[in-house]
């Protein structure tokens, strides 16, 4: 669950991507890399946001080093995903 301009949404970590730049046209935010862990076939991503939260990013390992996999702890990364992988929820953040 992500909070941004007075909405969630839903994204599920495998939807999620981490890049050194800024995306163009899709959503997403700055963060800072707080973890990041090889989990057999995936890397897992835990950031926290400028606004404190915090998210678990999932990547599928490519052969060699995944995005994911060369970020280092304290690096500066964009936090993005497409709309189409988004579910809006109707709730109120307080």
């Amino acid at each position: 669950f992500i909070r941004r301009d007075g909405e969630v949404v839903a994204v599920r970590p495998e939807h999620v991507r981490l890049t050194r730049t800024a995306p163009a046209a899709e959503s997403g935010m700055g963060a800072t890399v707080v973890a990041t862990m090889v989990i057999g076939s995936a890397v897992q991503c835990v950031v926290r946001t400028e606004d404190g939260q915090e998210m678990l990013v999932r990547e599928q390992r490519a052969r060699g080093q995944s995005g994911a996999e060369s970020l280092r702890d304290g690096e500066r990364v964009f936090v993005s995903w497409a709309s189409d992988e988004a579910l809006e929820l109707e709730m109120e953040v307080a």
